[in-house]
C-alpha cells in the first residue's frame, strides 16, 4: 500500500508548541492532537478543516487517547476527558498521578492505564470518572500498550519491558530488550516489537518478541534510527517505523527477508523533528506531529475514510439569517429582532401615567403542604409537594385566546421525556404529555429506564412494550372506577382463562405500586387465548401498524370485554338445584348492575295500528350523527346548533321505519319502531363513534357554535369557556319514559324531549368521569390516552390528600391536566372515543370493601394429569403443617426458571455494537419456595412446573434446567399447574406478608408479573454488593462464602432457593459480627482475581 503526502498543517492552539500526541478517532473522521501549550485540537476528514480546539492544560499535555467517549488528555499530574466539540465531561487530580509521560486503554475504552516517572501505575475507570487502584511498577515507564485486555506491556527508561495482568497489575514476566531507555513499543496478536537506545545512542534494529512463551525473535535490522513503531492494522505484520530526522520505512520484521521495505521522508523545516505518528484503523491514512507544531498528513489518496465504518461527526448549525416578523406574530421571540444602541428614549419607555402597577396575589398554600407541616415555635416545615414545583416557582401560563376566545391553559405542557422527542410539522401542534411514548433498552434492558421523569404522580402507568398494550387506556379507566375494580378484585373462579381474575391481579398490583409502571402480560395473555377475541381482529401478534383505526379497535374492545366480564361474573345456577327442577332467581352481575341500560322497543303496524313490545338491554350507547340535516345546513352556510344531551337522546331514543309482517292482520306494510329508554346504569358507557371526516367536523362545529353562544352570553356569567361536551347530565322522568339533558347548559337549543319539564328539581345527575381519545398524529398509529377524573378516596390512599383532579394516562406518562382538556374535542389530532358519565351517588349503590380470601388450600393446587402412566408420580415437596402456616415475616426461599417465548428484536449500529428495539418474551416455567425457618428449614413446598401450550422457542436448559416435553401437559411427568395457580400461590405467600429470599427477585417478580413491597423482598444480589459495582451471581458467592459448588452442570431452583436462604443466615452473622464491609470488600478482591469464575471443585 503505497502513500504520498496530502497535506501538512498547523496543530492548533496559541505559538508553535512541540506535538505530545496525535491519534485518529476510532469513531468518525477525526484527527485529534495534542502539543505542549496544553491545547488539544481535532481536523475533520481529509481535507483537515479544524473541527474543535480548546485549552485542556495550562501546563504541557503529555499525550491523549481517543475513546468512544470522547477524548483523554493528561498531563504530567491531571486527567481530563473531554466530548468531541471540547465540552469537558471529567477532571481527575489523584495523590497517585506525580509525573505522567504515558498512557493506553482497553478495547472498549472503559479502562484507562497511565504511568510515568514514578513508582506506581494508576488504573482509571472512565465510566465512574475515579482511580480504580494504583499498584507499585518496578521502574520509570516511558510507553505502555495494552494486548487484548489480557496484558499491560510497559516500557522503562533502563531499558527493560515489564508484562502486567491486567486483573491483578502483577508483573507476570519481564525482559530487556535494549541497554538504554525503551522510546517506543508495539503489540499485535502475539507479537511485540519495540525500539529503544543503547548506552550512547539510538539502536538501529527493532526488537522482535512472541508474547505466548516470552521468548525472543530474531532482531530486525533498519537503516534508520527507530523513534516510533506502529504496526499497521490492515496489514499483518508490517510495522510503521519513524525516525527523528522524518524518515520512515513500512516493513514485516515477521516477514522473509526478501520482503519489500516502503521509504518516505517527511517534509521537516530546518532544526525540526518528528516526534509522533498515528496510523488509521483502515491504514489508509497516516498523521505525524512533529516539534514546531505541524501536522504531516499523508495516504493512500487524498479522498476517503479514517475508519471503515464511520459515523457522522456532529456539525455547529448553520448561521440563520433573519426573517420577516408579522407585527401579529406572538409566538416570535422579542430578542431575534436586533435593535441598534440609542442614548434616547425608546418607543417601549411609556410614561408612568400610561400605566398602572398590579401586585400579583400570594398563591394559595397547597393541602398537601398544610397536612403535613410540622410547627416548630412559629415556624412551619413541610416537605415538598409530589408535584416537584417549589413555593417560589410558578408555571407560565399564555393568557392570550385564539380567535374564538379559548384560553388553551392544558396545552402548556413541559417536557417530561429526559430524551428528544421527534417532532415534526405534523406533531408540534401536540402537547408533549399525549405524544406516543417509547421505551429504549440498554444493555441492562428496562432497568435503567427513566420512568420517573415521565410520572411526577403516586399513580402507577402501563408499559407499553407487550403486544396488543393498545388497551393501557381503558384498563386505566376500569382501576378508576371503584365499584368495578373491587368486584374484580373479590372475584375468583377456576377457570384457567379468567379476564375477570387477571384484572383483579392487575388492579391489585395499581394499587400496591407507586413509583413504577406495571405491566398487564397476564391479563394480555389470558386475554390473546381467547378465541373469540382473535375473530374479532382484537389480537394482535406484533405492533400495530400506522394503518390500524385505534378509535375503532379500542370501541371494539371495550364493547367485548364487558361481555365477557359479564359472563366470568354472571351467578351461576347450583347443578343440584337445577337438577332437582329449581329455578331460583340470580341475583344480577355486579357488570350488569353498573353498565346495563334497559330500553322498550315499540313496534306500531301503519295498517292496523297495533303495537309489539320488546324489552331489550345494552352495556353500551353508541352515538349516530345527524348527517343530513348538517349537509343541508350547510348549503346554506351555516350549521345547527345542538346540545350533546340531544344528539344522544337521537341516537338512542329514535324513530324509524322498518319493512315486517304484522302479527295481527299479516300486513307486510313497513312498520314503526320507537325506542324508548326505561332504566339507567350506574356508569353510563358512550362510543363516540366519530372515526369519520364528518363526525369530527361535527363535534369542530358544535364547539365553534358553543364558544359563539359563550361570546354572546356567557360574559355576563363570568365564563371564559364553554365546552360543547357538558360535564354533567341530568336524567329525569317524563311519565313512564326517561329523558336527558346537559345539567350545564345554560341557553341554547333543548331536547324536545325535556320541554315541559324544565323546572323539575328532581332528576339523577351523571358526572364525566373519564374520556378515552385517539391522538392522531397523522403519521403513524397514534396513541391512546384517557383523561381520568380521579376521585379523593384514591388520592387520600396514594397521596394523603383529600381532593379530586384531572390526569392524562398515556401509558406510562402520567401528567395532570384541567378538565377542559377532558372536555375539548375541537382540535384535529384528538378524536373522542369512549365517554363514562356515573352516577354522582355511586359510592352508596354499591359495597367498596375489598375481601381477602385467606385459603391456605391454594398451596396445594395442581393440574389434573393428562398422562395416566405418570399419574402416580410423587410429587417431591412436603406440603406446609398447620403450625408451620405462613404468616407475616415468615422467611421463605423463592426461585423461578423461565423459558422464551419470543427472541430479542435488535438492531446493529453503525458502530458494530447492539441496540435493543424489543426484549425477549419470556413465561414462568418453574417456581420453587423452600422454608426458610423451621425444623424442616430448606425443604421446599412449592415446586411447580408451568403447563403451557404456546410454542417454546428457546427453553434456556443451561440456564433453567427445562427440557422439552416439562411443560406439557400430556408427556410431562413433572408436577404441572397453570399459570393462574401458580400466580395465586404467590399472591397468597405475599398477601400473608411473608419475606421472600432469592437472587435476582426483582427481575423473577417482573416476568411472573406481580408486585411485591420492598419490605418483603431479601435479595441476595442487592445484599452482597458494593455501591455502583458490579452484581455477583449465586455460585461465585456460593463458592466464596459457603464453599459450594451449584449450579456444576444445569441450575435448579430448587437448589438455588436453597442457597440463597443459607447466604441469608451468613449475611447476618458477618452482619452481627462487624464483619460484612470488609467480607463484601474480599469478595470483589476474589471475583477480580479469578475474574469472576468459580475455580473447579477439587476432585474426590
Amino acid at each position: 500500500m503505497a502513500y504520498s503526502e496530502v497535506q501538512t498543517t498547523y496543530g492548533g492552539g496559541e505559538g508553535q508548541y512541540s506535538i505530545t500526541g496525535v491519534a485518529f478517532d476510532p469513531l468518525e473522521d477525526l484527527l485529534w492532537t495534542a502539543n505542549a501549550g496544553g491545547y488539544v485540537s481535532s481536523f475533520y476528514g481529509t481535507s483537515t478543516e479544524r473541527y474543535s480546539s480548546f485549552a485542556s492544560f495550562l501546563a504541557p499535555a503529555a499525550g491523549l487517547l481517543t475513546l468512544p467517549s470522547g477524548v483523554l488528555s493528561f498531563s504530567s499530574d491531571t486527567v481530563r476527558l473531554h466530548s468531541r466539540q471540547g465540552l469537558c465531561q471529567m477532571t481527575l487530580n489523584h495523590g497517585s498521578m506525580e509525573q505522567l509521560i504515558c498512557a493506553t486503554s482497553s478495547q472498549q475504552g472503559t479502562t484507562v492505564w497511565l504511568g510515568g516517572a514514578q513508582s506506581n501505575i494508576v488504573e482509571l475507570d472512565v465510566t465512574f470518572g475515579g482511580v480504580n487502584r494504583a499498584t507499585s511498577c518496578p521502574g520509570n515507564y516511558t510507553v505502555l500498550r495494552c494486548h487484548q485486555d489480557r496484558l499491560l506491556c510497559a516500557g522503562t527508561n533502563t531499558g527493560q519491558v515489564a508484562i502486567h495482568d491486567t486483573r491483578s497489575l502483577e508483573v507476570v514476566h519481564s525482559m530487556s530488550p535494549h541497554g538504554g531507555s525503551v522510546s517506543d513499543l508495539d503489540v499485535t496478536d502475539n507479537i511485540m516489537v519495540t525500539c529503544g537506545w543503547s548506552q550512547r545512542q539510538m539502536e538501529r534494529h527493532l526488537m522482535v518478541y512472541d508474547l505466548r512463551m516470552y521468548r525472543p525473535l530474531v532482531p530486525y535490522q533498519v537503516p534508520i534510527s527507530p523513534s516510533v513503531v506502529r504496526f499497521v492494522p490492515a496489514c499483518g505484520t508490517s510495522v510503521l517505523v519513524l525516525d527523528q530526522t522524518g524518515q520512515f520505512q513500512i516493513c514485516n520484521p515477521c516477514g522473509v527477508a526478501t520482503s519489500s521495505i516502503e521509504q518516505y521522508q517527511l517534509s521537516l523545516m530546518e532544526n525540526v523533528e518528528c516526534c509522533t505518528a498515528t496510523l488509521s484503523t483502515n491504514s489508509h491514512f497516516l498523521a505525524f506531529g512533529d516539534s514546531s507544531g505541524g501536522i504531516h498528513f499523508w495516504g493512500h489518496s487524498s479522498e476517503g475514510s479514517f475508519n471503515n465504518f464511520s459515523q457522522p461527526c456532529e456539525m455547529p448549525n448553520d448561521r440563520q439569517e433573519l426573517r420577516e416578523l408579522d407585527i401579529n406574530d406572538y409566538s416570535a421571540p422579542l430578542s431575534s429582532i436586533p435593535v441598534p444602541w440609542s442614548n434616547e428614549p425608546l418607543l417601549s419607555d411609556l410614561p408612568r401615567e400610561t400605566y398602572k402597577y398590579h401586585v400579583r396575589a400570594d398563591p394559595p398554600i397547597d393541602p398537601a403542604v398544610l397536612n403535613s407541616m410540622k410547627v416548630n415555635g412559629f415556624v412551619g416545615y413541610a416537605p415538598v409537594p409530589r408535584n416537584g414545583r417549589r413555593r417560589n416557582q410558578m408555571p407560565y401560563q399564555d393568557e392570550r385566546k385564539d380567535r374564538k376566545g379559548k384560553k388553551h391553559s392544558y396545552d402548556i405542557a413541559t417536557d417530561l421525556s429526559p430524551m428528544k422527542r421527534g417532532v415534526t410539522d405534523v406533531t408540534k401542534n401536540i402537547p408533549k404529555c399525549y405524544r406516543p411514548v417509547n421505551m429504549r433498552y440498554s444493555r441492562f434492558g428496562q432497568a435503567d429506564f427513566d420512568f420517573k421523569s415521565y410520572n411526577l404522580t403516586k399513580f402507577a402507568g402501563l408499559e407499553i412494550d407487550i403486544p396488543n398494550a393498545y388497551c393501557n387506556s381503558l384498563l386505566q379507566v376500569f382501576y378508576f372506577l371503584e365499584p368495578l375494580k373491587v368486584a374484580m378484585q373479590n372475584h375468583f373462579c377456576e377457570l384457567p382463562c379468567c379476564l375477570a381474575c387477571e384484572l383483579g391481579f392487575l388492579f391489585n398490583m395499581l394499587d400496591i405500586t407507586s413509583d413504577e409502571p406495571c405491566l398487564a402480560s397476564n391479563f394480555l395473555r389470558a386475554f390473546r387465548f381467547l378465541p373469540e377475541a382473535s375473530v374479532l381482529g382484537l389480537v394482535f401478534k406484533k405492533d400495530i401498524d400506522a394503518t390500524a383505526q385505534l378509535g375503532q379497535l379500542i370501541q371494539r374492545w371495550s364493547r367485548f370485554v364487558l361481555q365477557q366480564l359479564l359472563n366470568s361474573t354472571q351467578p351461576r345456577m347450583d347443578p343440584y338445584a337445577q337438577a332437582a327442577g329449581q329455578s331460583p332467581r340470580l341475583p344480577p352481575s355486579i357488570i350488569s348492575r353498573l353498565f346495563t341500560s334497559t330500553f322498550l322497543t315499540i313496534e306500531t303496524c301503519k295498517s292496523c295500528g297495533s303495537e309489539e313490545r320488546r324489552p331489550y338491554s345494552s352495556l353500551q350507547w353508541s352515538m349516530t350523527y345527524p348527517r343530513p340535516r348538517v349537509d343541508e345546513m350547510r348549503k346554506e352556510g351555516r350549521p345547527v346548533a345542538r346540545s350533546f344531551s340531544d344528539v344522544l337522546c337521537g341516537s338512542v331514543m329514535r324513530e324509524q321505519a322498518i319493512q315486517s309482517q304484522c302479527t295481527a292482520c299479516q300486513a307486510t306494510d313497513s312498520k314503526k319502531l320507537t325506542r324508548v329508554l326505561r332504566e339507567m346504569p350506574h356508569v353510563l358507557c358512550i362510543n363516540c363513534q366519530a372515526d369519520g371526516s364528518v363526525e369530527q367536523e361535527f363535534w369542530k362545529q358544535q364547539q365553534e357554535l358553543a364558544l359563539e353562544s359563550l361570546q354572546s352570553n356567557g360574559a355576563a356569567h363570568g365564563l371564559l369557556w364553554k365546552p360543547w361536551l357538558p360535564s354533567s347530565l341530568r336524567v329525569y322522568r317524563s311519565g313512564e319514559d326517561l329523558c336527558l339533558e346537559d345539567s350545564t347548559t345554560m341557553d341554547g337549543p333543548r331536547s324536545e324531549r325535556s320541554v315541559g319539564v324544565q323546572s323539575a328539581a328532581s332528576g339523577i345527575y351523571y358526572d364525566l368521569m373519564a374520556s378515552v381519545a385517539h391522538v392522531d398524529d397523522q403519521e403513524t398509529a397514534g396513541a391512546l390516552v384517557a383523561h381520568i377524573k380521579v376521585s379523593s378516596h384514591y388520592h387520600q390512599k396514594k397521596e394523603n390528600t383529600d381532593s379530586t383532579s384531572w390526569y392524562v394516562f398515556n401509558d406510562f406518562l402520567v401528567h395532570p391536566v384541567t378538565q377542559d382538556a377532558a372536555t375539548d374535542f375541537s382540535n384535529e389530532w384528538k378524536v373522542p372515543c369512549i365517554l363514562f358519565y356515573v352516577r354522582r351517588d355511586l359510592g352508596r349503590l354499591h359495597e367498596l370493601s375489598v375481601s381477602q380470601r385467606q385459603d391456605p388450600n391454594v398451596l396445594n393446587a395442581s393440574l389434573p394429569r393428562a398422562n395416566p402412566l405418570v399419574a402416580q408420580m410423587v410429587h417431591p415437596v412436603r406440603p406446609l403443617q398447620v403450625d408451620e402456616l405462613p404468616k407475616r415475616q415468615m422467611l421463605v426461599g423463592l426461585d423461578a426458571e423461565f423459558v422464551v417465548l419470543n427472541q430479542e428484536e435488535a438492531e446493529l449500529n453503525i458502530d458494530g455494537t447492539e441496540t435493543t428495539i424489543k426484549p425477549s418474551c419470556l413465561s414462568l416455567a418453574r417456581i420453587t419456595a423452600v422454608r426458610g425457618q423451621s425444623r424442616l428449614q430448606g425443604v421446599p413446598f412449592i415446586d411447580d412446573y408451568i403447563a403451557t401450550t404456546e410454542t417454546v422457542v428457546d427453553y434456556l436448559t443451561k440456564y433453567s434446567g427445562i427440557q422439552h416435553g416439562d411443560l406439557d401437559p400430556t408427556i410431562s411427568t413433572k408436577h404441572l399447574v397453570t399459570l393462574k395457580q401458580a400466580y395465586r400461590k404467590l399472591k397468597f405467600l405475599v398477601d400473608q406478608g411473608v419475606c421472600f429470599v432469592g437472587h435476582g427477585l426483582k427481575k423473577d417478580f417482573r416476568v411472573i408479573n406481580i408486585v411485591v413491597p420492598a419490605n418483603q423482598v431479601l435479595d441476595t444480589v442487592e445484599l452482597f454488593r458494593l455501591p455502583n459495582q458490579r452484581y455477583v451471581s449465586l455460585r461465585f458467592l456460593a463458592w466464596f462464602f459457603l464453599n459450594q459448588h451449584i449450579q456444576s452442570v444445569v441450575h435448579d431452583s430448587a437448589e438455588d432457593a436453597l442457597t440463597a436462604v443459607t447466604l441469608y443466615r451468613r449475611y447476618l452473622s458477618l452482619r452481627q459480627q462487624n464483619q460484612l464491609p470488609g467480607a463484601i470488600k474480599e469478595l470483589y478482591e476474589a471475583g477480580r482475581t479469578h475474574n469472576w469464575q468459580v475455580p473447579s471443585a477439587p476432585s474426590s
